[in-house]
């Protein structure tokens, strides 16, 4: 009997300390998970999406030279003189300091030749700020023009239109701002706390290729969307035109970057064949060839010759880098041409 009594207390010292072990560990994943940062914003866009756009504002901002363009530009007398006034006056009406967004996602489902329905679109912002206070001042701020709702547990600030649309803010784990159409924000808001519904596929992976720059976005052409384009009148094409080299592209992506004082522009275009990006690289080089001769030497004809094309399997790759001077004269000969024409 002795012996069964110990037999049966070593067995509920053990299955205590098991449930203890198993309560220890279940604690530390739940501390873990609390603690785990929001997703990036790419991982919230919508899998119905076939636009993505990625905006370093960080960078953007911090460039001096965009800061010069920014103190060039017309704004009279009362605007801004300087790019840190106009961050401060943004700062002071919304509450938002854009220096604290480390990047911006833009999405949206999109028809190019503008024939469907008013698009669903957003706006993913991620960075370190006050959720609540951004709120609480766009409350203030909006003289009570925004009604508030609630979608799965998280504060809705939306607007109406005058077309009748709704346009919606939020912030998610106070780490995420989204701005967008109501269908939009809530499908983001769905992606969150489902932890899935996000996009995936071709359009993502050229997203993904074109790596970190200043600016990039991919966009998946709907089937059919680009007739109008090649319906357009061809007679300013100097070579003979094949109407494929504009259908047959089902992705675009699109890259500008910038460092030091060095710009790189960089083009995407996927096909639904090889055979139909070997003759669009092969029509785009001749095109930029004939142009040449076209233009008086100078900045622009300096800059088109430093355009590259390339293709490899289904995908061509147009770029060109310069500098920003570079950029600059051949803009402002263009600009100087127009105007005596």
């Amino acid at each position: 009997m002795l012996s069964a009594v110990r037999a049966s207390t070593a067995w509920a010292t053990k299955g205590r300390a098991a449930a203890l072990a198993a309560a220890v560990l279940l604690s530390l994943a739940a501390a873990a998970c609390s603690d785990a940062p929001p997703p990036e914003p790419i991982d919230l866009v919508p899998a119905d999406s076939n636009l993505v756009a990625h905006v370093d504002l960080g960078r953007i901002l911090l460039d001096p030279d965009v800061a010069g363009a920014f103190e060039s530009a017309p704004f009279g007398e009362d605007g801004p003189a300087t790019l840190d006034e106009a961050l401060a006056e943004v700062e002071a009406e919304t509450g938002i300091d854009l220096l604290q967004f480390a990047n911006i996602v833009v999405f949206g489902a999109l028809d190019p030749a503008g024939l469907g329905d008013q698009p669903d679109f957003g706006i993913l912002a991620r960075g370190t700020f006050n959720g609540d206070a951004i709120l609480d001042r766009i409350r203030l701020s909006s003289g009570g023009e925004l009604r508030e709702d609630e979608y799965r547990g998280h504060a809705l600030l939306i607007g109406t239109e005058e077309d009748g649309s709704e346009t919606v803010i939020t912030v998610l784990a106070d780490e995420v701002f989204v701005f967008g159409t109501l269908g939009a924000v809530t499908s983001v808001i769905d992606v969150l706390e489902d932890g899935e519904g996000a996009l995936t596929g071709p359009l993502l992976d050229t997203y993904a290729a074109l790596g970190d720059p200043l600016v990039k976005a991919a966009f998946a052409v709907p089937p059919g969307s680009l007739e109008y384009i090649v319906a357009a009148p061809t007679d300013a094409i100097p070579i003979p035109f094949d109407p494929s080299l504009i259908s047959d592209i089902t992705i675009v992506g699109f890259a500008a970057d910038k460092e030091a004082d060095l710009v790189t522009v960089h083009l995407t275009l996927e096909y639904a064949s090889a055979a139909s990006a070997e003759a669009a690289s092969d029509y785009f080089s001749a095109l930029l060839t004939l142009a040449g001769p076209f233009l008086p030497p100078g900045a622009a004809a300096d800059l088109l010759n430093q355009i590259a094309v390339e293709y490899s399997g289904s995908t061509v790759e147009v770029s060109i880098s310069a500098t920003v001077d570079q950029l600059s004269a051949a803009a402002d000969e263009v600009g100087s041409s127009m105007v005596h024409e």
